[in-house]
């Protein structure tokens, strides 16, 4: 029986998930099962979400992350955490059920290397996948450093308040992006747009952040390697990519979707045949 997959989300020109999932699809020798793009406008989303059930399971991205976490009953512990919903899965009795596999995928692409949470964290933006970064990093007795925009500085503070709810000992705090402190940090993560194609010299932070910086975790895919990660490469810095997130979370919706494991050096295979279709 064919079965029927996708990415909802507005807008989607720029998404490589089917290229991914096609090649996961391949590598689990899975056929008569098809992954498209389902670009759905926010005047159309109810309806269509009402009206899915010919999807065996879909994933989420902007700007639904949320809206899907609302609408739906069935939640799994990764989805309630984050307040967010990245991949459905249709159950055997045909209700859906959310999960978060971009945690999973972030989790993996840095511990992966020797990388974790639980220390002196900076993170760049508090929007989206920042939010769940945050509350991960937290959740993990790591030490939260927020550098956001004059602009944002509210919303991170909200964010703040709503992690000290249920983690009464965090330590956060919430710097204006361009004054953060002359400190020594174990991680930089990058979650804001900045440095993404076609912006590719942007860099979101004085280059003198990095001297302080052990590693570099930049959330963006395209380009490859941003301005920030050479930045951070040029001081010694480990660096990582964005592209090994999106490859990971999607594995991990496979594994949920059709209940299977991939071979690692498949995977690496895979991400390194990703890379060259960035710059």
């Amino acid at each position: 029986m064919k079965k029927f997959y996708g990415l909802i989300g507005h807008p989607l020109s720029h998404s490589f998930s089917p290229q991914i999932h096609k090649k996961l699809f391949e590598l689990s020798s899975i056929k008569n099962s098809t992954y498209e793009l389902l670009d759905i406008s926010p005047s159309e989303f109810n309806t269509f979400i009402n009206n899915a059930s010919n999807l065996d399971g879909f994933n989420i991205t902007i700007p639904y992350k949320i809206k899907m976490f609302e609408k739906l009953k069935q939640l799994d512990v990764t989805a309630k955490k984050y307040g967010s919903v990245n991949t459905v899965n249709k159950e055997s009795d045909g209700s859906y059920k959310g999960y978060n596999t971009d945690i999973l995928g972030l989790l993996k692409s840095i511990n992966s290397k020797g990388i974790f949470l639980n220390k002196d964290v900076l993170l760049l933006g508090c929007g989206g996948v920042g939010r769940m970064v945050a509350i991960e990093t937290i959740s993990q007795n790591g030490n939260l450093t927020i550098a956001v925009k004059n602009s944002s500085i509210q919303k991170a503070q909200n964010l703040k308040l709503e992690i000290i709810k249920q983690y009464k000992s965090a330590n956060i705090k919430i710097v204006n992006i361009n004054k953060i402190p002359n400190v020594y940090f174990d991680l930089l993560i990058n979650a804001t747009p900045c440095g993404m194609f076609p912006n590719i010299n942007e860099i979101p932070i004085s280059p003198n952040v990095c001297s302080k910086t052990q590693a570099i975790f930049d959330l963006i895919y395209n380009p490859n390697e941003t301005m920030l990660m050479k930045t951070g490469k040029s001081y010694g810095c480990k660096i990582i990519g964005g592209l090994e997130m999106l490859v990971w979370q999607a594995v991990y919706a496979q594994q949920i979707w059709n209940n299977i494991k991939f071979n690692e050096n498949d995977i690496q295979n895979l991400i390194n045949e990703m890379k060259n279709k960035f710059i």
